[in-house]
């Protein structure tokens, strides 16, 4: 059993991996749709070892262009998405009331009324 941790990168460290894979990466991105897809087939092919939201903010300085056509890519799909409209949940019927008995429970005043 190894008493090492695993150390995070040292600062600046992930900007330098991502500008030095740069070229591969613009390939790849071509072929993605999204920066989550493009992450993870990154990750899997091992091209890059930084994590998601730092390779997000890493992109979108490297790739300024890039990342507007996918933003505005993604906000034209979900304008599309709601033309469909979804279909409402139909309203829950009340479950009806029990029948009312005409048992009394008597109280003190009833004894009371009787003594009068």
């Amino acid at each position: 059993m190894s008493s090492e941790k695993s150390r995070r990168a040292p600062r600046g460290q992930s900007r330098l991996e991502f500008r030095s894979k740069k070229e591969t990466i613009a390939v790849t991105a071509k072929e993605c749709p999204n920066l989550l897809q493009l992450w993870k087939r990154l990750k899997g092919e091992g091209v890059v070892t930084i994590g998601y939201s730092t390779f997000c903010n890493v992109y979108r300085e490297a790739f300024p262009q890039e990342y507007a056509a996918m933003r505005s890519a993604r906000k034209q799909d979900e304008t599309a998405a709601p033309a469909q409209a979804k279909p409402q949940p139909q309203a829950k019927a009340r479950k009806p009331l029990p029948e009312i008995s005409k048992f009394t429970v008597p109280t003190g005043s009833d004894a009371v009324r009787d003594q009068w």
